[in-house]
């Protein structure tokens, strides 16, 4: 789909929308109706569960909404403020998929879709077909965007598994401990 609508771009007589900043500046009402209608769409494709949509696209919201605040408030890098919003909805969704009764991959990934860097990749392939028309510094902007799109995935794929395997890991621990608790107190009230 990527290929063809880079080849598309290509033959359309379209200026070069390589170098307009995709970097928000502000913060509205369609980047968050943006993010939860990519998150449950995106949900709706991996047949996730109709009652969880709007979970889902809160969840997208969400880690859409502390990337974008991080990078127009405080400066943080696309990628730096991409990796904080994914762990933090991952934190948060990892107790909320207890609460809904479901795996917390069944929303946490749909949820962070919402991030994903798709036109950092057009761009690139944008000027890949262009590239014996490129001058020093659009070469510069076709690398710089498809380095800033892959650390931006791996930010994602970071965000997303660390807190997850952490959760998990502290949650057999206590689960263990319970299972010790009850064993240690099974045998109380035989004698009686």
């Amino acid at each position: 789909m990527t290929l063809g609508m880079a080849m598309a771009l290509y033959f359309s007589p379209m200026p070069a929308f390589s170098f307009v900043d995709i970097k928000p500046h502000v913060l509205t009402i369609e980047q968050i109706i943006g993010a939860f209608t990519a998150a449950a769409s995106f949900a709706v494709l991996f047949n996730a569960p109709v009652r969880l949509l709007v979970s889902i696209g809160i969840g997208g919201v969400l880690c859409v909404f502390i990337r974008n605040l991080l990078t127009v408030e405080f400066g943080f890098s696309i990628p730096g403020a991409t990796f904080v919003g994914a762990a933090v909805m991952s934190v948060i969704y990892v107790k909320v998929s207890t609460w809904l009764r479901t795996s917390s991959t069944i929303i946490i990934v749909p949820s962070a879709i919402a991030l994903m860097p798709g036109i950092l990749y057009y761009r690139f392939l944008f000027d890949m077909l262009h590239i014996n028309a490129l001058s020093e510094s659009g070469l510069l902007h076709m690398v710089q965007n498809s380095v800033t799109g892959v650390l931006t995935i791996v930010s994602i794929a970071i965000g997303v598994a660390i807190p997850n395997v952490l959760a998990q890991k502290y949650l057999k621990a206590r689960k263990e401990r319970r299972i010790q608790q009850y064993l240690a107190t099974r045998h109380i009230n035989d004698g009686q």
